[in-house]
């Protein structure tokens, strides 16, 4: 470990450190969810044929991917306050205008 993730993880670090660290521990955890989601999504399409199941999994799937982003937002407005150069955080996509569940349904809508 280098000098500052001794900081991090010493008797010594602040409860904001030990806040972020817990923060991000539970956006980690998130992660397999995401995965189960679409997965659920894939077979409530192709072995249910059912488009209750694939709303359901496809809500489930939307308000994972919506917590972690708000959770990845929230680390950067830290790192941000922590002066890290802002070049570093800026994304390199372009977000698309259409929000992510209305391409999902249509999509779904097309398959059906």
């Amino acid at each position: 470990m280098t000098n500052s993730d001794d900081d991090l993880f010493s008797e010594k670090s602040t409860s904001s450190d030990t806040q972020q660290v817990q923060n991000i521990l539970e956006l980690e955890a998130k992660i397999p969810d995401i995965l189960s989601s679409a997965g659920k999504c894939i077979e409530a399409i192709q072995l249910n044929n059912s488009l209750e199941d694939f709303r359901k999994y496809s809500k489930e799937f939307l308000e994972t991917v919506e917590f972690i982003s708000t959770g990845l937002r929230r680390q950067a407005l830290e790192l941000e306050k922590a002066e890290v150069p802002v070049v570093s955080l800026q994304p390199k996509k372009r977000y698309a205008s259409t929000p992510l569940s209305n391409l999902i349904f249509d999509q779904s809508s097309k398959l059906m």
